[in-house]
């Protein structure tokens, strides 16, 4: 096995560690800015055979690994901000109209995963593992900062090797901070990892697939960071079109670790799969302000335009674009600036280990609030990254999600919070089906549990702006205080949810969590790594609704039945129906056959759990009518954790009349009259007279 060489020095840790957060200068007014590239090609390349790399690591004889301590991801411009600060433009281009508070999670469970296993476990030799996998028609790959390894789609494991090995054929770099993804287009798998941190030798590193099996052969490129050898890259983002795998780095000073500029690689795909000399344009921003410019993983395969997401301000994204011919691409910064504001959280906690953990009073990093990850999916750009709040002086960490358009419409922006501040999220990355159904991995922190791995399910049908309650993937076993000795317990730096390609509708989440402790020393605890499965049902869900009378009266009581059935072929979980009443009525009561129902400003919504297939639900609806109407319509509405392939039958209305009701005699007075008599008042009394 070959030896895990410390990425930098205990010395040079600790002057990072040190750095701090301090004041820095508003932003400039933005503007869109024009920025053309240079063509590069790789500056070494090579082909391996991942089972063979990892049969000859297996064969050699073991060796001594020394710990290899991950810098922390390293301050940008945004890192010299106090928390809660809103430097800069908080208003440069007007956006769409953001919820101004954002809607609570629904109280339905998300769907427990279909199926639920290790990933790759901690070998005890780096911090953090920078936690990434993918997902393909029969492999799952897991990346980690301390191995690589393929999996069956039930968890056997099938090839290891460690991350140094895999890219050794390029000058034996020193790997870190490594991701992978599955092109669903094209059958071939990417990844990336920086290389030689805090160093001229710096590198960016990337490997494709050559078929769908990733056990099999690997072109490999590796591309000099920085000719001059005064900067080194960190932190890669990777995203993808039908033309270009783009990879985003942040550059530092070497010495010094200063934030110079952003680096974005546009390589040629199609040189890049055929095992071509590693074409790529380089677009650089050298405003000092683009950071973590995060390249959108495009499930369009006509879409010419790459779109990046970063954070702005403290409450406003930025959104640029790469266009142009192959070979000659031109970044486009600032096309858009969607806002939540006022609505604005802070970029980094106040204290290094900030979440909290059961058994020690020493928390866990929870890093700052760059964007993980983004996808383009049925136009519309979806992205997540983690908060601090409140913003002025943050006393939690929160998960946060937007939907936005490519003109920068926010459509959806939501958290993960508690605002009790009981339990801290982090980490997080998203997902979303073709159907637009979407899915949020992250880890979990708080005094009363470990460190764990959590998600959360969002149906396209649910309310906007929510998630529903998250579901525990692999709870945490013990306390988590892993630092190597130098002050930070480091954890994520990252994590990865992804849409299985074999149906483009089920979910992945590989996520970290805290493993039980295996030895007596702090540096002896241990993480571990775990994926889970969401499988997206296929059921025909139908709801039929009937009154108890086709005419009511003001003031009567007016029943209905609502009824849904599962008409397969799967069974269905969280099956929700929804009636918004109509004006004139004032709701009595919800019954339902199973589960709960509750009534807010006027619309009920029932959850009837799961309903199997070939079964029914229902739920008794009983209002009172308050005026008169002709034609008083109302409608239900189902939605489950399911493709529901007829959605034809989703919703149904009954149509009742309101009349006053028929008027009753009570009493004449007199009750007697004589023909010729004389005149006389006469005194009705009844009810229901007009």
């Amino acid at each position: 096995m070959l030896s895990v060489k410390c990425c930098c020095s205990r010395a040079v840790f600790l002057t990072l560690i040190l750095v701090p957060f301090t004041l820095g200068l508003p932003l400039p007014a933005a503007a869109q800015e024009f920025v053309s590239g240079s063509p590069g090609v790789a500056t070494q390349r090579a082909v391996i055979d991942f089972s063979e790399l990892a049969l000859q690591e297996a064969l050699a004889p073991a060796t001594a690994r020394p710990p290899k301590v991950i810098h922390p991801p390293l301050p940008g411009p945004w890192g010299r901000t106090l928390p809660g600060q809103l430097p800069g433009p908080k208003d440069v281009q007007a956006s769409a109209t953001t919820p101004s508070v954002v809607a609570p999670r629904l109280a339905p469970f998300s769907p427990a995963p279909s199926s639920s296993f290790a990933a790759l476990g901690d070998n005890n030799t780096s911090i953090p593992p920078d936690t990434h996998g993918a997902v393909g028609p029969n492999h799952l790959m897991v990346t980690l900062n301390t191995q690589a390894r393929i999996q069956d789609r039930t968890g056997v494991a099938l090839s290891t090797v460690s991350l140094d090995t895999f890219w050794a054929p390029l000058s034996n770099p020193n790997a870190f901070d490594p991701k992978v993804l599955y092109d669903p287009f094209a059958g071939r798998w990417m990844f990336t990892a920086m290389a030689d941190a805090q160093s001229p030798a710096s590198s960016v590193l990337i490997g494709v697939s050559q078929t769908d099996d990733p056990t099999g052969t690997w072109n490999l490129y590796r591309i000099d960071a920085d000719a001059g050898d005064t900067l080194w890259a960190d932190y890669p983002s990777m995203g993808f079109n039908k033309d270009w795998i783009v990879v985003q780095v942040n550059m530092f000073t070497f010495p010094g670790n200063a934030f110079n500029r952003s680096n974005i690689y546009v390589f040629n795909k199609a040189d890049l799969y055929a095992g071509g000399t590693g074409l790529f344009t380089l677009l650089q921003d050298t405003s000092g302000m683009g950071f973590t410019q995060v390249p959108a993983i495009t499930y369009d395969n006509t879409l010419a335009t790459m779109y990046l997401v970063e954070i702005w301000t403290t409450s406003q994204l930025r959104l640029s674009t790469i266009t142009g011919a192959v070979g000659s691409e031109t970044l486009t910064l600032g096309v858009a600036f969607p806002s939540s504001s006022p609505d604005a959280w802070a970029f980094v906690p106040p204290i290094v280990n900030f979440a909290p953990q059961r058994g020690s009073a020493i928390g866990i990093m929870t890093n700052d609030a760059r964007i993980q990850n983004v996808v383009y999916r049925n136009g519309s750009l979806w992205t997540t990254h983690t908060v601090f709040l409140p913003a002025a002086a943050p006393t939690r960490s929160a998960v946060q999600w937007w939907q936005i358009t490519p003109a920068g419409a926010v459509l959806q922006r939501g958290r993960v919070d508690d605002a009790g501040a009981s339990t801290f999220y982090a980490f997080p990355s998203l997902a979303v089906n073709k159907f637009d159904d979407m899915l949020i991995g992250y880890s979990s922190f708080s005094v009363t549990q470990f460190a764990s791995g959590n998600y959360s399910f969002r149906n396209a049908a649910d309310p906007a702006n929510t998630l529903q309650a998250d579901v525990v993937l692999n709870v945490g076993e013990g306390t988590y205080i892993k630092d190597f000795g130098f002050v930070r317990v480091r954890w994520g730096d990252y994590s990865n949810t992804v849409v299985d390609p074999v149906n483009d509708a089920d979910m992945w989440t590989i996520q970290e969590y805290a493993v039980d402790d295996v030895g007596p020393g702090a540096s002896d605890d241990r993480w571990g790594t775990w994926w889970g499965r969401v499988v997206i049902a296929t059921a025909d869900l139908a709801v039929t609704k009937s009154g108890s009378s086709n005419l009511a009266t003001v003031g009567n009581d007016l029943t209905y039945t609502i009824t849904v059935r599962n008409n397969g072929p799967d069974s269905a979980d969280n099956v929700m129906v929804m009636d918004t009443l109509p004006a004139g009525v004032t709701f009595v009561s919800a019954t339902p056959s199973q589960g709960t129902c509750n009534a807010s400003s006027g619309t009920v919504m029932c959850n009837l759990l799961t309903i199997n297939n070939g079964a029914n639900a229902t739920v008794t609806l009983i209002v009172t009518p308050t005026a008169t109407n002709p034609t008083l319509s109302n409608t239900a509405s189902v939605t489950g954790n399911v493709i529901d392939g007829v959605p034809g039958n989703d919703s149904a209305t009954a149509v009742t009349i309101v009349e006053n009701p028929v008027p009753a005699l009570t009493t004449l007075n007199p009750n007697t009259a004589f023909v010729g008599g004389p005149g006389f008042t006469l005194t009705v009394t009844g009810t229901n007279f007009l």
